[in-house]
């Protein structure tokens, strides 16, 4: 049982994160700039990449079952 969880938790994981890095990537081109440290697309690529990931993994979560 608990491989299982482990397993399904892993899977969550990597979809999120995937989630998040095509989202970022969207809000790069949307935000345009080159995306160097210290500039504001930057941030707001960090911003969306962690809202993301943090909000698809909690709503895998919560509704996944």
């Amino acid at each position: 049982m608990a491989q299982k969880n482990l397993a399904r938790g892993f899977k969550i994981y990597l979809l999120s994160l995937l989630v998040a890095l095509v989202l970022g990537m969207l809000a790069l081109a949307v935000v345009g700039g080159n995306g160097e440290p210290g500039t504001a697309s930057r941030g707001i690529v960090v911003l969306v990449f962690f809202a993301t990931l943090t909000g698809s993994m909690i709503v895998y979560d919560k509704y996944g079952h």
